[in-house]
């Protein structure tokens, strides 16, 4: 069935004969007609909250913004656009959210390279936020991406070869295109799917960032912290992003009202939270785990942040 999906999609639309028609004709690139500024999701979509379409080869594509999320998944080759100023390249089996304020154009797609839109209406994905627990900082960008918010930037998964995203996102094409009754519900839970699966990958995300410096530093600050939270510190972050060690420590406390310390140690508490409930692990092998070499600091401040020691955690869940 997927292989049928993957042809259909490879093989050329009328809008791609015109294309290259023109461009036969005219040995210059042909320029995506009837493009608006900003493009509304109702133009797309007549019935029902989804619609997934190719974007069209062989044409540039001008600058625009949408009033919807879209997301874009590269079912062949390669394509490159202009995401919020900044020169992006995704190669098959990459993703990306596009917020509705970011802006883009694209350079002309060639035979092989296959871009998928999901053009998706905002509320397709309310049914989704009771499910997805957004605890972390780094989730909440997606979150609001996901919900249409206008502080959002755009969201890159270098996903290529994660198996269980590909069979999933595989499962959503062949769902759409079955056209069953039960679309629209199947589509929704696959895509609840998709995103929970996603945020267990956040090491593959990069955000496409616009002129907004203080969305760049909250997102690699919750990135690096989620990925390196037992060995993270704020001079190898501060290293990292190229910034001054003291203006970066007071510009995630005016952010996030939080010194870079305390975010460390929220995250900290969370895996060794996760880890008391789910395994019998001995509680000083996981403090040393999520990065405390202390004891006694460690379990003052699990007591302090959580209100029990840890051994009276663990033993609350079993009642």
């Amino acid at each position: 069935m997927f292989t049928n999906i993957f042809d259909k999609y490879l093989s050329y639309n009328e809008e791609e004969l015109e294309n290259l028609k023109e461009f036969k004709k005219t040995n210059q690139i042909p320029i995506l007609k009837d493009l608006a500024q900003v493009v509304d999701a109702k133009s797309f979509i007549k019935e029902g909250m989804i619609l997934i379409r190719k974007h069209p080869r062989f044409c540039y594509v001008r600058k625009h913004k949408h009033n919807y999320l879209e997301v874009n998944y590269i079912l062949s080759g390669e394509i490159t656009q202009i995401l919020d100023k900044n020169q992006v390249t995704l190669s098959q089996g990459e993703l990306v959210f596009i917020s509705k304020n970011s802006e883009h154009e694209f350079l002309p797609a060639h035979e092989n390279d296959v871009l998928l839109n999901f053009i998706v209406l905002p509320e397709f994905f309310d049914f989704i936020f009771p499910f997805i627990n957004i605890n972390g900082n780094l989730k909440k960008f997606l979150v609001n991406l996901l919900s249409n918010k206008d502080e959002s930037n755009s969201i890159i998964f270098r996903c290529s070869e994660i198996e269980s995203i590909q069979n999933i996102i595989k499962n959503i094409l062949i769902t759409y295109e079955e056209k069953d009754q039960r679309m629209n519900d199947l589509l929704r839970q696959y895509f609840l799917l998709l995103i929970l699966e996603l945020l267990k990958h956040t090491d593959v995300a990069e955000e496409s960032f616009n002129a907004n410096y203080d969305s760049i530093i909250l997102f690699k600050t919750y990135n690096y912290i989620e990925n390196n939270y037992s060995t993270g510190s704020l001079k190898d972050l501060a290293a990292l992003l190229k910034e001054d060690y003291n203006y970066l420590s007071k510009r995630i406390k005016k952010l996030t009202g939080q010194s870079f310390q305390s975010l460390i140690e929220q995250e900290r508490i969370k895996a060794c939270k996760l880890l008391l409930e789910s395994t019998d692990v001995n509680i000083n092998d996981i403090a040393y785990h999520v990065g405390y070499n202390n004891l006694t600091f460690f379990y003052k401040l699990f007591k302090k942040r959580v209100g029990l020691n840890p051994l009276e955690y663990r033993n609350s869940l079993k009642t």
